[in-house]
């Protein structure tokens, strides 16, 4: 089979990839609305709540939430349009990586927060998109549409984009790949799915009402977030386990790949989010764990990331040169 025969998705595939493009953009574009409205009624002096926070710091991080957000609708038309094929390699994967991180694996508990109610979707939205204290219903909607929408929008388009520009991170199965000759980065990569495992094990024990590195109650929301969290770590380091030791040889290659590459991008972003909240944000933002703890916590989980992706592709190309050589 060559490349260009497997890279054909067919019609209503692309038509797929289309249609979750222009939803992500299109919801994201809420959150970007919602987002200017706010650092604008910052900076002129509006709203009620200003004498109780510090308005510099407050304008700065929804200033940030706004250029990623500028760049989640940017992600979604590239994923839509003809010319986001063109887009060079690293400016499109690396964003994609961190939105899907950021995002796709939120889904779970945004829709199990909505479920359990007693403000469990309020709270998250706060603690994700900086949302400002007194904030409007309509707002706090059109931050849950945007969330929600680029997430599902990423989930569906992003891996039939991935799988019509990079088809051999898809095809085949597990036992197919090349063996990969051990180098320095093996051992890093085998730290990496230690350091995983065991954020693993901590948040999964948070999650299940441990007070160990906690300095205050997590609450029910705080639990859901730390299973979330423990889910995806052990996934990213089980994901990139099968790739890198070809195990579970009759595994399809494509959910490895996905799993792994939505992981490892869990990891880093949502981390890395929760670092700079920590080390920069207001006040009202004080994380839950001992001060060490969520610094060492988070630290470790960015560098576990890209560690981890760094194997995945890795893996792809060893793949692609084996393809090409033969």
């Amino acid at each position: 089979m060559s490349i260009p025969e497997a890279a054909s998705v067919g019609p209503r595939w692309r038509a797929v990839r289309q249609g979750a493009g222009y939803c992500a953009a299109g919801t994201m574009s809420l959150y970007l609305l919602v987002k200017v409205i706010w650092v604008a009624r910052l900076l002129l002096g509006g709203g009620s709540w200003e004498a109780e926070t510090q308005v510099a710091d407050w304008a700065l991080l929804n200033a940030l939430t706004v250029v990623m957000a500028a760049a989640g609708v940017a992600l979604g038309l590239s994923l839509a349009r003809p010319w986001g094929m063109r887009i060079p390699a690293p400016l499109l994967l690396l964003p994609a990586w961190t939105a899907a991180g950021f995002l796709v694996p939120m889904l779970p508990y945004m829709a199990v927060g909505a479920l359990l109610g007693d403000g469990n979707t309020e709270e998250g939205a706060r603690a994700v998109s900086v949302a400002e204290p007194a904030a409007a219903g309509w707002e706090m909607a059109f931050l849950a549409i945007g969330f929600a929408g680029m997430g599902l929008g990423l989930a569906v388009g992003l891996p039939i984009y991935l799988r019509e520009r990079w088809p051999w991170a898809f095809l085949g199965r597990v036992g197919d790949l090349p063996r990969v000759r051990p180098t320095w980065r093996a051992n890093a990569v085998r730290a990496a799915l230690a350091v995983a495992a065991g954020l693993g094990v901590m948040w999964s024990f948070w999650a299940v009402g441990g007070t160990v590195g906690l300095r205050a109650d997590l609450g029910l929301n705080g639990r859901l977030l730390a299973a979330t969290s423990g889910v995806w770590a052990f996934a990213a380091a089980g994901g990139v386990c099968v790739l890198t030791a070809r195990v579970a040889r009759r595994l399809p290659v494509w959910f490895p790949m996905a799993v792994a590459f939505a992981g490892s991008g869990f990891l880093t972003a949502w981390s890395g989010w929760k670092l700079g909240i920590s080390a920069f944000g207001p006040d009202g933002f004080a994380p839950r764990e001992h001060l060490p703890v969520a610094f060492a916590g988070n630290i470790l989980a960015v560098a576990a990331g890209v560690v981890m992706v760094g194997a995945v592709l890795q893996v792809y190309r060893s793949r692609t040169g084996v393809q090409r050589a033969s």
